[in-house]
């Protein structure tokens, strides 16, 4: 499972650095399915992660598991494009509902963390959105790989 912020730090280089190690990494311990639930920052360059993981360990698939079919509409032009430039490489493209309703985003994170073995995140505030995916990760007892601790 990838999660994290949507404001990513302004060295986002060192950033993609850690992430491209740690997926190169769990690559070679086996690890076969990346999920990511689509969002702005972290969730779409984890998932950009993942198919540059591909050309090294074609085993690595990405499973987009999204809230909704609407989720990009309010992106800019720009990342509109990036998100759907992911989805049509992802390996898998899950839609948990047709439209945005209260609460969607919350039951991507929980769905996405029933699914995980492991979580994989950009996580420094202890509210919000990735926050709450995080610890339903970690109410399973899944290991937690915090990239902005390394």
């Amino acid at each position: 499972m990838l999660t994290g912020h949507r404001r990513l730090p302004s060295d986002g280089g060192a950033l993609r650095r850690r992430l491209d190690a740690r997926i190169g990494a769990l690559c070679r311990e086996g690890v076969t399915e990346f999920l990511s639930g689509g969002a702005l920052g972290f969730a779409l360059l984890a998932a950009e992660g993942v198919l540059r993981a591909q050309r090294s360990y074609p085993q690595a698939a990405l499973t987009m598991v999204l809230p909704c079919r609407n989720q990009s509409h309010r992106y800019p032009a720009a990342q509109r494009l990036r998100y759907e430039g992911i989805l049509a490489r992802a390996q898998k493209v899950d839609w948990l509902s047709e439209a945005y309703y209260d609460g969607c985003m919350l039951v991507r994170n929980r769905a996405m963390a029933e699914r995980a073995d492991l979580c994989l995140c950009y996580l420094t505030q202890s509210r919000g959105g990735t926050a709450h995916a995080v610890a339903a990760a970690a109410a399973r007892g899944l290991p937690i790989f915090n990239l902005a601790e390394i």
